[in-house]
Parts: structure tokens; C-alpha cells; sequence
């Protein structure tokens, strides 16, 4: 991890990370404003976590692993900085349209409400029955993270899911320690959905033990989410 480079490029409409440092672009002003936001900034230093741990093949389900893991930490970094708000669980909700108020590229709560870039009828799916299923966008990387942030929120937050099913939540701090420590632990290179259920449980266990709330709250998550 070397640098962030900022003003990359001619109104870029982008930022991500290179493989050795986080590259911002400006904007154009229309689709994008200027790539700096604080959960921007957030997502790309964790895709750098991410390649220095599991290493997660950024296609199909581990690449949409690989995006939610930064959509998630690019929140909670943006919690820590600001406080908890409406715009928590919103991604890149500052920078995304700088014209058009209220919206943002993805949405931890409700995935449907995210940009529909049109690979599904409502991108983003917060199902595993509602995924992406072609090869655009690396397998739909950026489409299918959907699921698994929601997935998160469940847990960080509780609330329901528009399929069928309640959960309490734990509160986002003990949410942020399970995924942290599923990532950096128990993922692999091509763990899927099913085997981040199964690396986030682990990681529930080894922090709070498997009969209490935590462990209990990441299981229903992923059932509500269609991952069993």
C-alpha cells in the first residue's frame, strides 16, 4: 500500500485500487462529483485489506464478496468518522449524481433502492434467488454484493427482509469484529456465499461462543438472505 492518488485522470468518474494505491478520480459533475468521499476513500483501502488476506478472485460470487466486504468497512468507517446517521448504510451517497438529492450506488438496508444499472429487474438483489447470473461486470461483481450486504445490515442492525423473516441484530460494532475477523481468518481466494456464511459463523464462535446472540443472529441473516 503505497498512496492515494487524487484528481486521476480527465473528469473520471471512478475511483478503485490498483493493486499498489488508491486512484480518485474527479467527476464530471454529472454523473460523479469528485471521488473523496469518506466511504469512498473507506472502500478502496479495504479492497487493499482484502488482497493482503483472503485475496478473494475478484468474479462471480467471490468478487461480489470482495465488493460487499468494502461497501461494509467503507460504512463503518464512514460511522466512526461522522457518527451514525441517515446516510450510514447508503454507498457513495455524497458523490454518486451530485445533482439528484437522496440517492446513492448501493444501499446496505435495502439493496433494491441502489443504482439499477439494468443487469437485473432490481439491481441491486438483496436475495441469493434474485443474483445476476451472466458475465457482465465480472460476473456481477458490483450487482450481487447486494446479498451480502444485506446480510450485514441484518446484523449490524436487525429489521426484516422483504421475502419473509425478522432478525435483532447485534449492533454494528460486534458485526464489524465478525466480518473483520472472517475476512482476514477464514476466507479464501474463491470463497462463495455459502462459504461466507460459513467463515462468518466461524468468526462468530471464536468471538462470542456459538450459543449466544452473535452466533445466532449471522445464521438467521444468511437464511433470510437465501445463503443456507
Amino acid at each position: 500500500m503505497k498512496s492515494v492518488r487524487v484528481h486521476y485522470g480527465f473528469k473520471l468518474n471512478n475511483g478503485f485500487w490498483n493493486g499498489n494505491e488508491v486512484v480518485l478520480g474527479d467527476g464530471d459533475g454529472v454523473v460523479d462529483g469528485p471521488e473523496v468521499s469518506v466511504d469512498w476513500l473507506g472502500h478502496e483501502w479495504t479492497h487493499a485489506l482484502t488482497q493482503y488476506t483472503a485475496n478473494l478472485v475478484y468474479s462471480g460470487e467471490s468478487g461480489a464478496l470482495n465488493e460487499s466486504f468494502s461497501d461494509v468497512f467503507g460504512c463503518l468507517i464512514e460511522r466512526f468518522t461522522f457518527g451514525e446517521n441517515s446516510n450510514t448504510w447508503k454507498i457513495f451517497e455524497k458523490t454518486v449524481t451530485p445533482r439528484i438529492a437522496g440517492d446513492a450506488a448501493r444501499d446496505m438496508e435495502f439493496p433494491h433502492r441502489g443504482k439499477n444499472l439494468g443487469y437485473t429487474s432490481d439491481d441491486q438483489p438483496d436475495h441469493y434467488s434474485e443474483r445476476y447470473r451472466g458475465t457482465l461486470d465480472n460476473g456481477g461483481v458490483h450487482i450481487n454484493s447486494g446479498i451480502s450486504n444485506k446480510a450485514f445490515h441484518l446484523v449490524a442492525k436487525g429489521g426484516s427482509h422483504h421475502k419473509g423473516g425478522l432478525d435483532d441484530g447485534i449492533g454494528p460494532d460486534k458485526a464489524a469484529r465478525i466480518w473483520y475477523k472472517a475476512l482476514t481468518t477464514y476466507m479464501t481466494r474463491t470463497t462463495n456465499f455459502k462459504g461466507a456464511r460459513t467463515a462468518t459463523l466461524s468468526a462468530a464462535q471464536s468471538l462470542y461462543g456459538s450459543g449466544g446472540a452473535e452466533y445466532a443472529a449471522v445464521g438467521r441473516a444468511w437464511s433470510l438472505v437465501g445463503v443456507n
